[in-house]
């Protein structure tokens, strides 16, 4: 259970890892915390989206 638990964590990690380094997410300033559980709500969504299609994206020839 403790390691499940761990996996949940990783991917929350994982994708505030991508916001932060390949969206520039560490400078970004939002000072109205409405827009701030938005952008997180939305940057969770897309994540877990790429994440659950990325045995997909890695096959095709397009986007490697």
């Amino acid at each position: 259970m403790v390691f499940e638990l761990y996996l949940h964590r990783w991917k929350i990690e994982s994708v505030f890892r991508f916001l932060k380094q390949v969206l520039g997410w560490e400078e970004f300033l939002v000072q109205d915390w409405e827009s701030i559980k938005n952008l997180g709500s939305l940057a969770f969504f897309v994540g877990d989206y790429f994440y659950e299609v990325k045995d997909l994206l890695t096959k095709d020839p397009q986007i490697i």
